[in-house]
């Protein structure tokens, strides 16, 4: 389930998004768990998004599963 959170991510920085940019990486990666018992976690896997989309709107990204939050 992790990994299929992070290459989301990967995609979307990869230009998977409204405006088909690349956007670099940053680190670190963000982990948010909500233990439910057994292997039935909830995970949230995050991307901080370098300085110049924090000042501004960044892309939307293309899959429905993700989403964009100020943190």
């Amino acid at each position: 389930v992790e990994q299929q959170g992070f290459f989301k991510l990967f995609d979307y920085i990869g230009g998977k998004n409204s405006a088909n940019q690349k956007i670099d990486m940053t680190a670190p990666v963000r982990n948010f768990v909500v233990p439910t018992g057994g292997r039935n976690s909830n995970f949230t896997i995050s991307f901080y998004l370098p300085y110049q989309y924090q000042q501004a709107t960044p892309p939307t990204p293309s899959d429905p599963s993700l989403f964009t939050d100020d943190v």
